[in-house]
């Protein structure tokens, strides 16, 4: 994937907290986060999130959420009903926020910050990476990561061996081909600590 900053003014209004599912949304952004959203709650998942976020300087950060989808139960759990959240996302994401709050009474405002568009090929260098085996794990955070890179794969020339594929879910694994299950690692959490563990083994 290839990521370009949308330069996109940061939304009116009054937001009880922020949500951001991808660290992505957060290198994007290209206006400065106004100084009183610092102080809101910060619902993100993952320790890369948390650590870019922190680094961006927002002060109360809760990462009990997974993924996305446990990213919008844990603002549901924890704001009452009538709250107001401000989404730092992409253009396409892969679980609408706003959709999933909307039953809680929930209201959800999406700041787009940045795109990410699927690349043509592999740059030449990685592709000859492959092809002398010289990487080993493939790690895939997304569905539509999974698709992109089966695609350029099965668009390389020859015969190239299979790396090993570290996969955030079952269903990123689905979305790869179903002859490649063989050499596909499920994490056994959706989060980057299962995600390393998988390193170890």
């Amino acid at each position: 994937m290839h990521l370009d900053a949308i330069d996109s003014p940061s939304p009116n209004g009054q937001f009880s907290a922020i949500a951001i599912t991808s660290a992505n949304a957060i290198r994007a952004l290209t206006s400065p986060i106004p100084k009183k959203w610092l102080k809101l709650p910060l619902f993100v998942p993952g320790t890369a999130t948390k650590n870019a976020a922190r680094e961006a300087g927002f002060l109360k950060i809760d990462a009990s959420g997974e993924n996305a989808v446990g990213v919008a139960l844990a603002l549901a759990h924890h704001l009452p009903p009538k709250s107001h959240i401000l989404y730092i996302c992409a253009q396409t994401v892969a679980h609408d926020l706003r959709s999933i709050l909307e039953p809680h009474d929930i209201a959800c405002t999406n700041w787009v910050v940045y795109r990410a568009q699927e690349l043509e090929q592999f740059s030449t260098q990685l592709e000859t990476m492959f092809q002398q085996g010289a990487i080993d794990i493939v790690r895939l955070y997304s569905p539509r990561t999974a698709q992109t890179f089966a695609r350029l794969w099965q668009s390389m020339a020859g015969s190239v061996q299979l790396p090993t594929f570290h996969v955030l879910s079952d269903q990123i694994r689905q979305a790869l081909p179903p002859s490649w299950n063989e050499t596909v690692v499920v994490a056994k959490k959706p989060n980057e600590a299962a995600m390393r563990a998988l390193l170890n083994h």
